[in-house]
């Protein structure tokens, strides 16, 4: 659940709408995108138990930063955008949506459905830059996008034992499950997400 941080959640919106509201969507598609953008960002961030600062305006095409290392062992920092969508029914079989004139700039992209009346959220799949190149692109919606199947995603809970810390008790080659991280039982983040 997202309801302790609506507020806040609301707050962001509010600062991203004025910022954004003559080069945004937000005329055509109203003032909720904003919210919906904002919570799904704070759910993504809640799912990878990273510090809980939404980025207010101006992100450089990324809303995710998380430091690791390459596979020689140098220093390398991963770029995640997230992308909301309403939640709705069999949201898991819902494609990715990538605006065609938006350049790929992160490494992931992070697919988060937001339940706006319920607040809360569910982080589902994410996709690299390649899987985005190679989708096929949809002209039939409010503008072009690529649409990233889902078969052709990844499912969240291996980004989450990507970058999270394995708990002890979990062996280091251990899966989550979407029921431990809360996904399944109740489609909330209540078990997956830490301040």
């Amino acid at each position: 659940m997202i309801t302790d941080a609506w507020d806040y959640i609301l707050d962001v919106a509010r600062e991203r709408l004025v910022a954004n509201f003559h080069r945004h969507n937000s005329h055509r598609l109203g003032d909720h995108i904003e919210v919906l953008g904002v919570a799904g960002e704070l759910a993504a961030r809640r799912f990878l138990g990273l510090p809980e600062r939404v980025l207010g305006v101006g992100d450089p095409g990324w809303d995710i930063e998380i430091p690791s290392t390459d596979v020689l062992g140098d220093p390398y920092v991963w770029t995640i955008d997230v992308k909301s969508r309403p939640w709705i029914e069999g949201f898991w079989r819902m494609p990715l949506q990538w605006p065609l004139h938006k350049p790929m700039r992160a490494d992931l992209a992070l697919l988060v459905f937001v339940h706006l009346a319920e607040r809360r959220a569910a982080v589902v799949s994410f996709a690299g830059k390649e899987d985005l190149e190679a989708a096929p692109i949809d002209t039939g919606g409010l503008m072009p996008c690529r649409l990233v199947d889902p078969q052709n995603m990844q499912p969240a809970t291996r980004l989450y034992n990507l970058f999270c810390t394995v708990p002890e008790w979990m062996s280091e080659d251990a899966c989550l499950t979407p029921e431990m991280v809360g996904l399944e039982s109740d489609l909330s983040l209540e078990a997956g997400g830490k301040k």
